[in-house]
């Protein structure tokens, strides 16, 4: 295979896509991927396909797009797919991994394609590159991630749609240095008609004088509307999408104009709706809100720069990738955590003085890489940073910016030395690349399932109580007790508010007769989690063990307050409210249950004949 260095050339059309690479980067990639096709399930994977209701009935899908809290997030589009999928191999998990290895695979050709219209050097590679850099495997191999392969397709579709709908395809050179007095905007006289018209236009289809665009421009605008909406509906963090169009159009122009602005007020305002909305659930169902998101500003500053430097460097030298990382101590008052936010400064303004020697791409790279990481740089709150403040998958959209750069300077040194060294120039190109698609299969192994993949976890960071907790979980349901027990207690000892190890400890202790220790932990996990009632409902089931029937009363009282429709709870209130011979009370949460679950008012009935 030689190495293919697109043209950066304005003469003649602009390159097109080439099937043979197509194939190419598409065999690579299932390659690379093969361990990851044959993983199981792992975490929140319950949640999202095998124990999601919706998936199993015809119904499920009205709920899915009707109630946004019928599914662990709102994403429609996302849950619409599984439950397409659940018909026709229902939780087969093979199935699953093979769509998300698939919709990659398409993202990975669109994003050739995309840069190849742009012109940057390497296109071919840097999708290459983007396409088995094992930073990606967290997002390919995990089912419930499938948000980000989805919202990744429907976002380049939408980028492509609207670089058609700018006329953006013959940008200045992305390297080459700017010639003294050059003009900012590239030089137009040996363009076609049309092209000249819409680059002179600060918007291609709209002339300077009115409002007349053409059929197809205007189709190009709705295409890009609709898919980015599509992008939204799978996940908001594509909402980075006008704001990353802005970049190219500055890049491309070296200005934005305000006709310009005025065309991405509608992304704008849509990415801007959809993001409160995904706030708000993350608040009030995913659970996104307490002690663990209690950052400053200044303290949410440190982590969003702090955050740039860790992905940065995991994609310079992916090595100790983890699906869980050790969850930083912020704190505003140690001077060296302020070295990361000087970095970034260092960084972004050494471009700015750089871009007239290298032009804007790198500049603009940059800055598309923080852009489309801001959702998750620590400014609002989601529910993974109780756990870590940072994640693989949330960079897989935004590491096409560091990719792209630094392929296109490698490509743009050694593209002269072609001709005269290409095995060489071949070689420097092949290596890489297989690097990476290695170390992609061997990551993949470490999703084979929950347990492989937590035991993988701790190797990289020991201090995760995620993954103790997790593991314990695991060994909890093999019977294994006391080892569960000990994974729950280093949970603790990391986390000592951890509320779910607090409750698996309480139930581990509860089986073993050690009724005081258990309620102390019952009692621990309600206190740090008020708003699950499983904690409250537990103890007062031991409570009513030990005879405290008014406690347990108590208790399951404070569960239907959280929960009204807790039957379980209703249930336990009933036997407590006959064994307290209260029947006036027993008759009211008889008839709570008989609202809520008639099959079981029924065996009640039915037993007291």
């Amino acid at each position: 295979m030689k190495a293919h260095i697109e043209s950066n050339s304005r003469s003649g059309p602009p390159t097109c896509c080439q099937p043979w690479k197509l194939l190419l980067l598409l065999a690579v990639i299932f390659l690379a991927y093969t361990s990851a096709i044959n993983c199981g399930y792992i975490w929140d994977d319950d949640m999202y396909v095998t124990d999601n209701a919706t998936l199993a009935s015809a119904g499920g899908l009205a709920r899915i797009w009707a109630t946004p809290q019928a599914s662990p997030q709102y994403y429609p589009l996302v849950f619409t797919s599984f439950w397409l999928e659940h018909r026709l191999w229902g939780t087969d998990p093979l199935g699953y991994h093979l769509v998300n290895v698939l919709l990659h695979a398409c993202l990975a050709c669109l994003l050739y394609y995309l840069l190849l219209r742009l012109e940057v050097p390497g296109a071919w590679l840097a999708a290459l590159v983007f396409a088995v850099h094992p930073v990606h495997v967290e997002t390919v191999a995990w089912i419930s991630e499938r948000k980000n392969v989805l919202s990744g397709l429907f976002y380049m579709l939408s980028a492509i749609a609207l670089l058609r709908f700018y006329r953006i395809g013959r940008p200045t050179p992305f390297f080459l240095p700017r010639t003294a007095g050059a003009s900012e905007r590239p030089s137009t006289s040996s363009q076609p008609k049309e092209v000249r018209n819409s680059l002179s236009s600060p918007i291609g289809v709209f002339p300077l004088r009115g409002f007349s665009p053409s059929r197809e421009n205007l189709l190009n605008y709705c295409a890009g509307l609709l898919f980015f909406a599509f992008a939204l509906l799978s996940k908001t963090v594509t909402c980075s999408l006008p704001a990353a169009l802005i970049l190219v159009l500055w890049w491309n122009r070296g200005r934005i104009t305000a006709r310009e602005a005025l065309s991405l007020a509608p992304f704008f305002a849509l990415g801007a709706g959809m993001g409160l909305l995904t706030a708000w659930l993350e608040r009030t169902h995913v659970g996104a809100g307490g002690a663990d998101w209690g950052l400053s500003i200044a303290g949410r500053f440190l982590v969003a720069c702090r955050a740039l430097c860790f992905y940065v460097s995991k994609l310079l030298w992916p090595v100790g990738l983890s699906f869980n990382y050790e969850r930083w101590i912020v704190d505003a008052a140690a001077w060296w955590q302020y070295i990361y936010p000087l970095a970034v400064a260092a960084a972004l303004l050494l471009l700015w003085v750089a871009r007239g020697r290298f032009g804007r791409g790198p500049l603009a790279a940059a800055l598309f890489f923080i852009v489309s990481l801001f959702p998750a740089l620590g400014f609002f709150d989601v529910f993974p940073f109780r756990y870590s403040y940072v994640a693989d998958h949330f960079q897989y959209l935004a590491s096409i910016g560091p990719i792209t750069l630094v392929v296109g300077a490698a490509a743009a040194l050694v593209s002269p030395h072609y001709r005269k060294r290409p095995r060489l120039v071949t070689a420097a190109s092949i290596l890489p690349i297989a690097f990476l698609a290695a170390m992609t299969w061997h990551q993949g192994h470490k999703y084979a399932d929950a347990r492989t993949l937590w035991e993988e976890t701790l190797k990289n960071n020991p201090r995760s109580f995620l993954a103790h907790n997790n593991i314990g979980s695991l060994l909890s349901k093999q019977g294994k007790r006391q080892e569960a027990m000990e994974h729950f207690a280093e949970a603790l000892a990391v986390n000592p508010d951890f509320e779910k190890a607090h409750y698996n400890m309480a139930v581990e202790l509860a089986a073993l007769g050690k009724t005081k220790e258990a309620v102390e932990h019952y009692e621990a996990a309600h206190r740090l989690d008020p708003r699950d009632p499983s904690a409250l409902n537990n103890l007062g089931s031991l409570l009513a063990q030990s005879g405290r029937i008014e406690d347990a009363v108590r208790c399951w009282s404070g569960v239907v307050a959280i929960r009204p429709d807790y039957t379980g709870a209703h249930y336990n209130l009933l036997m407590a409210y006959r064994q307290l011979g209260d029947q006036l009370a027993a008759q009211k949460e008889y008839g709570r249950i008989r609202d809520l679950d008639p099959a079981l008012a029924a065996k009640i009935a039915n037993s007291e004949k």
